[in-house]
């Protein structure tokens, strides 16, 4: 990124994400970057007078209040935020980046998001009741914050202060982050579950094996590291892996069997023995050539090689 200075990155980033992102590019151009700061330098003006410390406090998103007194005041202090703080009668801004990703923060919607000192109490409430579940702080506020920022879209649809399509991409936005978050607990507390849906996806042709066999394999030793083998061997036996491809059971067998995850062999074997069915050695080898089993093998082993090195 061109070299903007960071309190005008941060400025950015807090209050004009969208060209945050405009300068996060490797080759952006100083025309570019002279452009966007010629474009906000009155209001960055504005926003260096109000003290450092109540910038971070508030993550670099000011409330319009404290940036009103220092568009009058050169010498504005913390005292005087203060009491501008204290003054403040219906709602307690909180800055939108506090809680929602940089993915979040491009959505145009996102500078409508204000959250009253009632919502924070809500916040704070379901976020203790998702810790218990083992997800993270952070992570726990973040999805408690979501919920409340889904509420507010919606109403801002309803009274038609916000269009039906800024609202929907805000909330795409933080339904994908909400995803993000199950999907990090998943692996670390149930690393089966995402096993075996890429296990689907790959069978159903959704990915393939160059992209997912090496996170596949991850997943596995996730599986071994966590005790979770009994939970996956189950989850197997149930009716949507019953009509998986010759080729993708073969190649998630030998994954399970490179970590010693359940007596394998066995399945394999009998796997095999179906391809083997009604065909002589020669006719058997070029079937098997011809599935793409052997490739598939030959692919995984240099796949696990080089995610184990």
């Amino acid at each position: 990124m061109a070299d903007t200075g960071t309190d005008f990155l941060t400025f950015l980033r807090a209050n004009y994400p969208e060209d945050y992102i405009r300068l996060s590019s490797d080759d952006v151009s100083d025309k570019l970057v002279t452009a966007i700061l010629h474009k906000h330098q009155a209001k960055f003006d504005i926003w260096k007078k109000v003290p450092e410390r109540i910038r971070d406090e508030y993550f670099g998103r000011v409330p319009e209040d404290i940036l009103e007194a220092a568009r009058t005041d050169n010498n504005l202090t913390i005292d005087e935020v203060r009491e501008i703080e204290q003054d403040r009668k219906e709602e307690t801004y909180i800055p939108v980046d506090i809680t929602l990703s940089a993915g979040v923060m491009a959505c145009a919607a996102a500078k409508y998001i204000k959250f009253s000192s009632d919502d924070m109490k809500a916040i704070h409430n379901k976020s203790l009741s998702v810790m218990d579940r083992g997800i993270s702080q952070k992570d726990a506020i973040t999805l408690a914050s979501y919920s409340i920022i889904r509420r507010q879209v919606s109403d801002f649809i309803a009274s038609g202060n916000m269009t039906q399509k800024a609202g929907e991409e805000l909330i795409d936005a933080a339904k994908a982050e909400n995803r993000k978050i199950a999907r990090k607990w998943q692996i670390e507390n149930r690393p089966e579950n995402i096993l075996l849906r890429c296990y689907l996806d790959l069978n159903n042709g959704k990915t393939d094996k160059d992209s997912v066999l090496p996170e596949m394999f991850v997943l596995a030793s996730k599986v071994k590291e966590k005790g979770r083998e009994t939970e996956l061997l189950k989850k197997l036996s149930y009716p949507q892996y019953k009509d998986i491809k010759e080729d993708t059971r073969i190649l998630f067998n030998l994954l399970l069997q490179s970590h010693e995850i359940g007596n394998v062999n066995q399945s394999l074997n009998k796997t095999r023995s179906k391809v083997n069915k009604n065909n002589d050695n020669n006719k058997t080898f070029v079937a098997y050539q011809q599935s793409g089993i052997a490739r598939a093998v030959k692919q995984f082993s240099q796949i696990r090689d080089n995610v184990r090195s």
